[in-house]
């Protein structure tokens, strides 16, 4: 089985399905609002798993209630949590995302715990990306930490994405 290593953010997605997307200093009606787990990276994490590869995810989670719950879906999806960490200090990002009739949508991401991972914990996982074939990363991340991500796998002949 290839082992995937992904870095990147786990938050909670707040979806907000109407008709049309709101103009700036407009209020619409929604048809139905759903919180789901999501997160580029968490994202990224569940695909490779459903394609059949063990993954390694490495992020940043709140202690609270949309950290717990993300959590529990990662690992209900087979998704490797020993280096996803939890901050006391800051919440579990979220996306809120605004989608029309048509499927277009507008998305603001407030990063929270995403945004709070630091060289230190970065530095916990390094044997885990020597150690897997495939290493995604995007950046709602803090980016030098992305960037020394991506740096690493191209010194050992890994794949990237």
């Amino acid at each position: 089985m290839n082992r995937v290593c992904v870095l990147g953010s786990i938050n909670m997605d707040l979806v907000i399905n109407s008709k049309r997307i709101p103009r700036v200093g407009e209020t619409v009606l929604a048809k139905e609002f759903r919180k789901i787990p999501g997160g580029k990276g968490a994202n990224q994490a569940v695909a490779a798993r459903r394609l059949g590869c063990e993954v390694y995810m490495l992020g940043k989670v709140g202690v609270d209630d949309n950290g717990r719950i993300l959590m529990e879906a990662l690992k209900g999806d087979g998704i490797n949590l020993d280096y996803i960490l939890k901050d006391d200090d800051n919440p579990t990002g979220m996306a809120i995302i605004n989608v029309d009739d048509q499927g277009n949508n507008s998305i603001t991401v407030v990063p929270g715990a995403n945004m709070t991972i630091s060289r230190n914990d970065f530095d916990k996982t390094v044997e885990i990306i020597k150690n897997s074939k495939i290493v995604i990363a995007q950046f709602e991340t803090p980016k030098e930490i992305t960037k020394v991500h991506l740096n690493l796998p191209r010194n050992m002949g890994q794949l990237l994405y």
